[in-house]
């Protein structure tokens, strides 16, 4: 069972456009799937727990026509869901690196 999801304000707040998208997402030790990305940030599902309001490093694993790319990112955790088996996180993306695989 799913509960509800953990906001900071009850207003819902998006900045830029949502796009849906499966890839890979590290976080620490642990990996996860992408499942929707804007220029602003970024809803990944893994099995790790987080706090609303703290400070997260993630890495988005790409597939591109010139081969794989890392996008290193720093964000700040916005919202929380709980699911079966996973945690829904949405967070900020305040700064990022492109890497070379």
């Amino acid at each position: 069972m799913q509960s509800p999801p953990t906001r900071k304000s009850a207003k819902k707040k998006v900045r830029a456009d949502r796009h849906p998208a499966t890839f890979p997402v590290t976080l620490g030790p642990k990996k996860g799937v992408v499942k929707d990305i804007s220029a602003t940030g970024i809803y990944f599902e893994i099995d790790q727990k987080q706090a609303v309001g703290s400070n997260i490093e993630f890495v988005l694993d790409l597939e591109t026509p010139g081969g794989p790319i890392k996008v290193q990112c720093h964000g700040t955790v916005v919202r929380i869901e709980k699911k079966t088996g996973k945690v829904g996180i949405a967070a900020t993306i305040e700064k990022s690196i492109f890497k070379n695989k």
